[in-house]
């Protein structure tokens, strides 16, 4: 304000017109009255913008002109109820969203616990896993040292014959020669495969080292036999692993005196022991519920301490050989397949008791009752030379059988004969297929050059592998009656006395007969009279 009296008094020298008097008063008066109009100016502008935000907050209600005082005072009313509401919502949105953050916070902690938890876990198993592969890579070398210093050491045949009985009979142990002296193998006698330990199942594989451990622990103990105590041992068993080792476990107990300690926390497992020995004319073993005993609500039922039951092999009265071999679930006779493989079904009939005692002892495949013949005859009594002289029979006919007529060619046949490229494979596989995977064929049209590009040296390559692997048999094939000459030229008549002609014709027709019309094709079975 005393910047514009002074400026009031500049103006007023330049006009001429007296400061005090009667002429300056109305230029002084408006001089005094800026501040006010200043003032007025900045309500109205201040004003200006409440009408501009009310305008664009009543947007689309244009009614509220019309609304009286009252009206108004209501409407107002209820708006700021709402936005209290609204007001309330946010509010309660911020505390949820940090109870959630705190929640997930929380349940972050605790997965990250439980993942930790799940972790050392993981590394005890690992640990014990790691200690139970150490334990019997030990004892394998130890087994196989002890072979190569004695030519057949206690161990080593102990442990052959214990695995053999908890395998049914099964797997055979071998040791073979290798870079580095020896190795062990397990011979499967369904297959007659020749196969490294790690290729074995689990359950097979602990099968394996429940074996061995015995034979160790029998050879190494004097005097007073300590107990043997196995906790979950037998996990990875099916019923009918459990019941062969059950068996062989409580027929050592009882020839030995030896006390063993089955733990377990499957019921069903008692149930199992208890049918294993009792089939063997073997003490019943005791049982201890651990729950039981200490008044425990989760004790074992007498109902789930029972084992399931095993429906025993039906009678073969009033079947025919199809229609029991078809109860049975016989496989099919293919003598392309390796002769051990071959269902002792297909030896017996059309003795039907015959192949029903043989499944019941376990000897399914031939493999399985020729190992059997070698290893424990006497389970077979005084039918033993007759099976034995029945899988002799079997290997000539296969072999007979094979002359003229090779195994289909297979994809892993062309891959192991190293004469395929990865540029040809694609071709050389389609060409396969086209011949219905006929060896002879297949050669003849890739030496006709339906594979373009396959050099003439790696067609020689795979010619040759092809003949050595036996999958090229440019005979021609034997019919029924050349079949009968070569099996008995082959067989040697038995291993106790000569069989008659009419016995081997008879085996060599129900062979020719049990083979699939699709494997037969030509020539046909029936025999010239």
């Amino acid at each position: 304000m005393a910047d514009l009296r002074t400026e009031l008094s500049a103006l007023l020298g330049r006009l001429d017109l007296p400061r005090d008097t009667a002429e300056s008063a109305p230029v002084r008066d408006l001089v005094d009255a800026i501040p006010q109009r200043d003032h007025a100016d900045d309500v109205l502008q201040t004003a200006r913008r409440k009408v501009t935000l009310c305008a664009a907050a009543t947007a689309g209600h244009d009614n509220l002109d019309a609304m009286s005082d009252d009206e108004l005072a209501t409407t107002l009313e209820s708006a700021r109820k709402r936005a209290a509401t609204v007001l309330g919502l946010v509010e309660e949105r911020v505390t949820l969203r940090h109870d959630v953050e705190t929640t997930r916070a929380g349940h972050l902690k605790a997965s990250a616990l439980a993942d930790e938890t799940a972790r050392r876990d993981d590394l005890i198993s690992w640990r014990d896993d790691a200690r139970e592969q150490a334990l019997e890579a030990a004892l394998l070398t130890e087994l196989r040292d002890s072979h190569e210093a004695l030519e057949t050491p206690v161990q080593l045949e102990r442990a052959r014959e214990l695995f053999a009985t908890f395998t049914d009979r099964r797997y055979h142990l071998l040791v073979v020669p290798a870079t580095d002296g020896a190795a062990f193998r397990a011979r499967d006698g369904y297959s007659g495969d020749i196969l490294d330990l790690d290729q074995l199942s689990d359950g097979t594989r602990a099968q394996l080292m429940l074996a061995v451990r015995l034979a160790f622990l029998e050879h190494a103990e004097t005097g007073v036999r300590p107990p043997l105590f196995l906790d979950e041992s037998l996990t990875t068993a099916d019923r009918t692993r459990l019941d062969a080792i059950a068996g062989a476990l409580g027929r050592l107990a009882a020839e030995t005196g030896r006390q063993i300690f089955y733990l377990t926390s499957q019921p069903g497992d008692v149930g199992a022991w208890q049918t294993a020995l009792a089939a063997r004319d073997l003490p019943a073993p005791t049982v201890l519920d651990l729950a039981a005993a200490r008044g425990m609500t989760t004790a074992a039922t007498a109902v789930e301490m029972t084992a399931e039951p095993v429906a025993p092999l039906p009678d073969p009265a009033g079947f025919d050989p199809a229609g029991y071999g078809a109860v049975l679930g016989v496989r099919r006779f293919d003598p392309r397949d390796p002769w051990q493989t071959t269902d002792t079904f297909h030896l017996a009939a059309p003795d039907l008791a015959a192949a029903r005692l043989l499944r019941t002892l376990g000897l399914v495949t031939a493999g399985v009752l020729e190992q059997t013949l070698r290893r424990d005859p006497a389970l077979l009594a005084d039918d033993a030379p007759r099976w034995a002289w029945s899988v002799q029979l079997l290997r000539a006919f296969v072999t007979a059988w094979r002359i003229g007529r090779p195994r289909p060619l297979t994809v892993a046949d062309l891959d192991s004969s190293e004469a395929v490229s990865d540029a040809m494979r694609d071709g050389v596989l389609e060409l396969l297929v086209a011949c219905d995977h006929h060896s002879r064929r297949f050669m003849t049209a890739l030496r006709k050059g339906q594979v373009k590009r396959f050099r003439t040296d790696k067609m020689d390559t795979l010619e040759t592998y092809l003949e050595d692997s036996g999958l090229l048999d440019n005979r021609p094939p034997l019919d029924a009656d050349g079949l009968l000459v070569a099996v008995q030229r082959q067989v040697t008549g038995g291993h106790e006395k000569a069989r008659a002609p009419e016995e081997v014709r008879a085996l060599v027709l129900l062979l020719l007969q049990a083979i699939p019309p699709t494997i037969a094709n030509d020539p046909s079975s029936a025999l010239s009279t």
